[in-house]
């Protein structure tokens, strides 16, 4: 039996290292097409600004035949004959009308280069930023080596099982992630990639004003997918955990209320601050999950979740009034529908070495009881 938990402990650590290898490929492979993409935004500034440069001296040399051509209209108008003042009109005209061409050209060259110089901090930002990854995949593949070279198990406290399935979630969650990011931000910075070019060519047509009004389209877009990714970081590690875990709890549990227009209170008993900072962004995780589904799904008028610390043992418990559910049924058609809400709470609380249990009947509200121990002796 130990043997049979050695080996597959090894094999999930060879796992973790082939995916930690492949992340670098992929991340430097990224790395690779933005370097290449700065290039090209680079060879391109600099054939603006050298459009830009000779615009400027166009325009300066047309400013001076025009005032030029002022000054022999005048000359024209106090001595000449009707013909040459004629001529000197339209030769001042002719030169008035280049010189707002050349404006207006100008004025263009200097927006894209603008936006050209801003992209090139944003894409060069994005490389020095890849290259930060893939140093810290190296490092976290380095470990993940040398732990399979030396890692003993103990089999008593289950920790091949407890961490193949803590892979097994973090396999699946990356898999979710990965679509939303693929189906949300994904989309929209390749849509905004798009427009770029877009802006590139109406600003090089000297159309400055519809350049403008689709920058603005892309500056609106880019808003929103912020939004989106940072809605996405602070699922994979809320900020707020860094000030402690009831104060992160208390804080998504203000402002769920506030969005759903639910009550929702956390309550407290027992030393709840002996909790292990280790634990926290999983218990915070299996109550977000959990009280995310009540007020999505169960339309409850009052949502409770408790902390109780006794002894070595964590208890939670998360409660609501609302319409309940065969919890059997409803993991059947979670699992039909590739989602794995009450199966990932579940999969935490053993990574953590406790026990979950979901009871629910239809008409009568849901309770989500968790046990933990919180002591390494447990």
């Amino acid at each position: 039996m130990a043997r049979d938990s050695s080996d597959t402990l090894h094999q999930v650590m060879e796992k973790i290292r082939k995916d930690l290898a492949d992340s670098m490929v992929t991340v430097s492979d990224f790395r690779k097409d933005e370097d290449d993409r700065l290039s090209v935004i680079r060879s391109e500034l600099t054939k603006t600004r050298s459009e830009l440069e000779q615009v400027i001296s166009e325009m300066d040399e047309m400013t001076s035949l025009y005032f030029a051509a002022r000054s022999e209209l005048s000359q024209s108008v106090r001595g000449g004959t009707e013909m040459e003042q004629r001529r000197a009109y339209e030769k001042a005209e002719e030169y008035l009308f280049r010189k707002a061409a050349l404006a207006e050209r100008e004025k263009g060259l200097r927006q894209l280069r603008d936006y050209l110089e801003r992209d090139e901090r944003r894409v060069a930002s994005r490389v020095e930023k890849s290259d930060s990854a893939v140093g810290r995949l190296r490092v976290a593949l380095n470990v993940v080596s040398d732990r399979i070279e030396t890692i003993e198990i103990n089999e008593e406290k289950g920790g091949a099982r407890r961490l193949a399935q803590a892979y097994s979630l973090v396999e699946r969650e990356s898999m979710s992630l990965a679509r939303e990011l693929h189906d949300g931000p994904a989309q929209k910075f390749s849509g905004a990639l798009m427009s770029m070019d877009f802006v590139r060519r109406l600003l090089r047509k000297d159309q400055v004003e519809r350049a403008s009004e689709e920058l603005d389209k892309v500056r609106e877009q880019m808003v929103e997918t912020m939004d989106e990714i940072r809605s996405f970081l602070h699922l994979l590690y809320p900020r707020d955990l860094e000030d402690g875990l009831m104060v992160a709890l208390d804080r998504w549990v203000e402002a769920t209320s506030s969005r759903y227009g639910v009550s929702v209170n956390l309550k407290t008993m027992g030393p709840v601050e002996e909790i292990p900072g280790g634990m926290a962004p999983h218990l915070y995780k299996i109550v977000r999950q959990a009280v995310g589904n009540a007020v999505t799904k169960g339309e409850p008028k009052r949502v409770t979740v408790l902390f109780s610390v006794r002894g070595d043992l964590l208890f939670v418990k998360i409660m609501d009034d609302g319409f309940g559910f065969d919890v059997e049924t409803a993991r059947e058609e979670a699992k039909e529908r590739g989602s794995y809400g009450i199966v990932s709470m579940e999969e935490r609380s053993r990574i953590l070495g406790g026990d979950l249990n979901v009871d629910s009947v239809p008409g009568q509200g849901t309770i989500v009881s968790l046990k933990v121990p919180i002591r390494s002796d447990s």
